[in-house]
Parts: structure tokens; C-alpha cells; sequence
């Protein structure tokens, strides 16, 4: 018999079950029931009626215990509740400021892009905003009150998903937009500047249209602004121009073939007080379209009309950075003499008449130049020998970042820049398959006075704090290895010390080299390695 507990009294007692012995082998293992006594049936029988009596008491009993658990289950559920709410009260986060918990909420909801658009989360009830609006009385009241948190709108089809491994993924598809949740966006983000993406790749043309109309009233606060539109919905944009006194920033592409020969009004921009900052992405001129061009500060555009260049850039006055993918090249165009460009960005898509290209250009403020074949071209890029080296002499610049990525360069004219630079502080260097890191570009860079001055070599690039090498590295670990470690000596005095490395190396590196570098890495350096096989995961 089994022990058991009275629910309401608590005396202990018994199970009315009884112990049954087992049945001997033989007697189970025996098919013939004919040779079962009377007497022996009976006591089987009177067994079996026994047995499933208790069985039935042992249900009845198990039931009640049932009852009892999910009595007592649901009771600590209740608890649990209880306990919960009461440590909200005294939760530390009650007592945040309301100022703080709105620098909080600023923050999630914030773009995870590394790009200027809107996000793609615009409109989703499991992100901030709507999500920080669902919590409680006291986080819906502040979210509602703080306009900042509304004043960014995307209108743009696709779903931006997190992955496990912490990336983002992208899902497009064709998507409309509800209008209603367009008009609360626009009521709760008050009179704060709007920033506003509209991309009519990926959404329902009719829903474009109605979000479109509902957004024009609101032209006088748009401050940041990313269009992918067809004609007929640049034409609706017409009803703004004039209207634009917060405008900044915006970024343009237009949807179609250009030698279809649509139009789309040129000239909607032409008064914004405020525009400082452009980005052009399709292939129509931008010396065609009627711009506040003296404003700017800003400009990245495509060139496939090369002989507009020089007139974009004057017109420009007060460029300080200028981004150009370049897609055509004459073989003449006229001298520009820029004193206010800082930084120039030139992604060359031709390798024709580049050396008209560094021949006009006189570039006196320039700090930052940056020379790039874009990966998506098929070609091999040889920039004109000593071109960008005259170009930089011609200007009297005091240039603090080169670029040079997948153009080819000779090690030649690389030191002659880098020796003609003092001022220069970042390096980068992706090489092609022609060799510009040599090992003596390297031993140039290394700071050894004693040898450089007995052999009338000196240093070059003296201020350098930030340096990136991609290439082949055709020579000893060793040579490297000199020149970070002359750079990174603690108490230098004549040159400035390394901040970070980066370097990629197309062949194996010793077990020594990589032992040295994560050495200098607990020192303090910031030092990423890529070899053949990968990126070093430091231990």
C-alpha cells in the first residue's frame, strides 16, 4: 500500500492498493489453461477483480492530485504575476528620467544602415517607434510626444530581416502602403525637419501615387530626401518647387531608359535656401538640371558627358567634397582651378584620355584624394605615368589621405607622391596585379635616421597614423615587419606613431610574423590581418 495525504486535514494515510506477487515462470510461460483447478480459476479471477479495483481507486486518486496541481499551478502563475508587477514599481527604470528614457528611445530608433537613407523599418509594429508605444501607459505617452521619433518616413517596398549571425538581410518584394499609417506618421512627427525616402521600385503604383499627394503638403519641412521615381511621378513634383526652405540633402535616381526620351522637370530644387549636399544617381547631365549650384558642398554624380565637367565644378564654388563615377572622357577639356575642393572621389569606369583628366585639374584645398576601379568593371586600369603626381605638385596641396584601389601605379611615382606629402596621415593601397608595394615603397617608409640619412634617402610621409596595404607582398615578412615596428616605438619624437594597420597579404605568412603582430595588438595597436586563408582570428 502506498502513503498518502489528506488534502484538507493533513493526516497521513494509506492507499487502499494491495501488493500482488508475481506469477512463477512456468506458470506464465504455459499455454494450456486446461489443466487450472476450479479452486485455482477462482483465485485468479477474484485476483484480477482485485487488481483493477485498485487501478481504478489509483485513477480516481491521480485525478484528484491532477486537480490539486493545476489548482496549485495556476495559483503561482497568479504569484508570479503579482511578483512581477510589485518589482515594477521599484524596477530602477521607473526612476530614468524622462529625458534620459527619451535619448533611449532616439536611439532605437535609429537607422542600423550605414547609408543616409530612411530605413527600411519605417511602418513596422515590431520596431521602434510603434514597438516602444506598445509597452506601457507611461512609454506610449512619451513616444507619441516625441516627434523626432515619427520624422522619419520610408516608402519603400522589402522587409529587413536580422540574421543569426548578426548581419542584415534584405528581402524585396512588391509591397503597398497604407495611407492611414502615413497620416498618423505625419500627424505624431509634429513640425520637426522630415527625412524621406520614397522608392518606387518595389511599390504598388496607385498606393505611390495616394502617399505622394499626402507628402507634398509637407514640403516645407523636408530636410533629407531619397527619390527613385518614374516620369509620371516626377511630374507630381512639380506641386514643391519653391516650397523647400529646410531642404538639405538629397539623393536622386530616376526610374526608365533615358533614350526613350521622357522628360521629368528639371528645374523642382532650384530654390532651397538651405541645399548643401547632392547625390545624382542616374545618367542625365547635371549641368542640365537648374540648381542652387554656388550652395553646394556636397556632390556625387555619374559623368557621361565629359565636356560638362569642367562647368559642374566651377559652377560649384564652394564644393568641399566631390564624388564622380566616371563613364566618358574627351580627349580635351578645359583647365579647373578649384581652391575650395577637400576631398575628390573618382571611380573610373574608362581607361581612356585619363591623362586629360589629371591635366585639368589644379586642386589647391584637396586633402583627400581617393582613385578607384569599381569592382563590377572587366578591365585592367593603368593610370598615365606621373599624372596624378604632376596634378599634385601643380595644386601646392597638403594632402592627409591617398586611396588608391585596384589602379595601376608605379612604385616609382607612388614614393615621389609620398616623399613630395609630408602632411599625409592615412594611406590606403589596394594593389592590382601589378606590383606598387615593393619592398622599397616599404623601407622608404621605415624610420631607421641613422640609414636613411647616410644614404640621402629620408623618410617619407613622417605624420602617417593610419595605414592599409592589399597586395602581394613579394618579399620578407621581415620588411614589414621593420616598418610597423619603427612606426609603433613608443616615444617617438621625430615621427608620428601608427594607430592602425591593415593589411592583406596574397600569400602565407609565417607562424613568427603573426605571433609578433597579435603581440603588438596587446600593446595597443590596432592591427587586422588578412593572409591567404583568410582573416587572423586573434586569440
Amino acid at each position: 500500500m502506498s502513503q498518502f495525504m489528506c488534502p484538507n486535514c493533513g493526516v497521513t494515510g494509506t492507499y487502499g492498493a494491495h501488493s500482488y506477487p508475481s506469477l512463477p515462470p512456468n506458470t506464465l510461460n504455459s499455454n494450456n489453461a486446461m489443466d487450472l483447478s476450479g479452486h485455482m480459476r477462482s483465485q485468479y479471477l477474484k485476483t484480477i477483480a482485485g487488481i483493477e479495483t485498485d487501478i481504478s481507486k489509483l485513477d480516481d486518486e491521480m485525478s484528484r492530485l491532477q486537480m490539486v496541481m493545476d489548482q496549485l499551478t495556476a495559483e503561482r502563475q497568479s504569484l508570479e504575476r503579482s511578483l512581477e508587477e510589485h518589482r515594477s514599481i521599484v524596477a530602477p527604470i521607473q526612476r530614468i528620467p524622462l529625458e534620459v528614457l527619451s535619448e533611449i528611445f532616439i536611439f532605437c530608433a535609429d537607422s542600423p544602415s550605414s547609408n543616409s537613407e530612411p530605413p527600411l523599418k519605417c511602418f513596422d509594429v515590431t520596431q521602434a517607434p510603434i514597438q516602444l508605444s506598445f509597452v506601457c501607459n507611461k512609454w506610449r505617452r512619451l513616444a507619441i510626444s516625441m516627434s523626432q521619433l515619427w520624422s522619419s518616413i520610408s516608402l519603400r517596398g522589402g522587409r529587413e530581416y536580422v540574421l543569426s549571425s548578426g548581419g542584415r538581410h534584405t528581402s524585396y518584394f512588391r509591397r503597398s502602403i497604407r495611407t492611414d499609417m502615413l497620416r498618423t506618421w505625419l500627424l505624431r512627427s509634429g513640425s520637426s525637419p522630415l527625412t524621406l525616402g520614397i522608392d518606387a521600385t518595389w511599390l504598388e503604383h496607385d498606393a505611390l501615387t495616394s502617399c505622394i499627394a499626402i507628402m507634398l503638403p509637407h514640403s516645407h519641412r523636408w530636410r533629407d530626401v531619397t527619390l527613385t521615381l518614374d516620369e509620371e511621378h516626377w511630374e507630381m513634383l512639380l506641386a514643391v518647387k519653391g516650397n523647400l526652405p529646410q531642404l538639405e540633402r538629397f539623393n536622386l535616381d530616376v526610374m526608365g531608359d533615358p533614350s526613350e526620351g521622357f522628360d521629368i522637370p528639371l528645374d523642382i530644387f532650384e530654390v532651397a535656401p538651405k541645399l548643401h549636399t547632392i547625390m545624382m544617381q542616374y545618367n542625365l547631365d547635371p549641368s542640365e538640371w537648374l540648381l542652387p549650384w554656388g550652395q553646394l558642398r556636397c556632390f556625387h554624380f555619374n559623368l557621361h558627358f565629359a565636356m560638362s565637367l569642367p562647368w559642374i565644378l566651377e559652377s560649384c564654388s564652394n564644393l568641399a567634397r566631390c564624388t564622380i563615377h566616371i563613364y566618358s572622357l574627351d580627349d580635351a577639356l578645359d583647365d579647373l582651378d578649384h581652391s575650395s575642393l577637400v576631398s575628390l572621389h573618382l571611380l573610373l569606369h574608362v581607361k581612356e584620355h585619363l591623362d586629360v583628366l589629371f591635366n585639368i585639374f589644379t586642386l589647391r584645398a584637396l586633402q583627400d584624394l581617393d582613385i578607384a576601379r569599381p569592382l563590377s568593371t572587366d578591365f585592367t586600369l593603368v593610370l598615365p605615368q606621373n599624372a596624378v603626381a604632376s596634378m599634385l605638385d601643380r595644386s601646392s596641396c597638403n594632402l592627409q589621405r591617398l586611396r588608391l584601389f585596384w589602379v595601376g601605379f608605379t612604385s616609382d611615382e607612388l614614393v615621389a607622391i609620398l616623399q613630395a606629402q609630408p602632411s599625409l596621415v592615412e594611406l590606403v593601397i589596394h594593389e592590382p596585379t601589378s606590383p606598387i608595394v615593393t619592398k622599397r615603397v616599404l623601407e622608404r617608409m621605415t624610420h631607421d635616421l641613422s640609414q636613411s640619412f647616410s644614404t640621402g634617402s629620408p623618410l617619407v610621409v613622417p605624420n602617417l597614423k593610419r595605414l592599409e596595404l592589399f597586395a602581394a607582398f613579394a618579399f620578407g615578412d621581415q620588411v614589414v615587419l621593420d616598418l610597423i615596428q619603427s612606426r609603433w616605438r613608443h616615444g617617438l619624437t621625430q615621427v608620428a606613431g601608427l594607430e592602425s594597420v591593415k593589411l592583406g597579404i596574397t600569400r602565407k605568412v609565417s607562424s613568427e610574423t603573426i605571433a609578433q603582430m597579435a603581440l603588438w595588438r596587446k600593446e595597443g595597436l590596432n592591427l587586422e590581418l588578412q593572409t591567404r586563408g583568410g582573416a587572423v582570428q586573434w586569440s
